[in-house]
């Protein structure tokens, strides 16, 4: 999946300049525009819900297990380290941190 590259120039063109910040001799402007949801993504939550994501446990011969995740979407799924599979997985493993 490819992403678009942000227009830099035509996200300026549709700003509006906020409060300006003024200390020590400097002044400080913020920006803001519009943007869409924010993110093209979907959480683990959301995969699991929409049975987007396939969670299979790899046998390793007894060692700790190991997942192997298939996405079904036409979305990328973001993964957070540390985050919790119990629902998931019913071992009970984490991603590691």
């Amino acid at each position: 999946m490819l992403l678009k590259k942000p227009n830099v120039l035509e996200s300026l063109r549709n700003s509006e300049v906020a409060d300006v910040l003024k200390a020590a001799g400097l002044q400080v402007f913020g920006l803001r525009w519009a943007v869409g949801n924010g993110h093209n993504y979907l959480t683990l939550d959301e995969a699991l819900q929409a049975q987007a994501l396939e969670v299979t446990e790899i046998d390793e011969g007894g060692r700790v297990p190991t997942v192997k995740l298939t996405n079904k979407s036409e979305q990328m799924v973001f993964l957070m380290a540390g985050e919790d599979w119990w629902a998931a997985n019913r071992t009970g493993c984490s991603m590691p941190a």
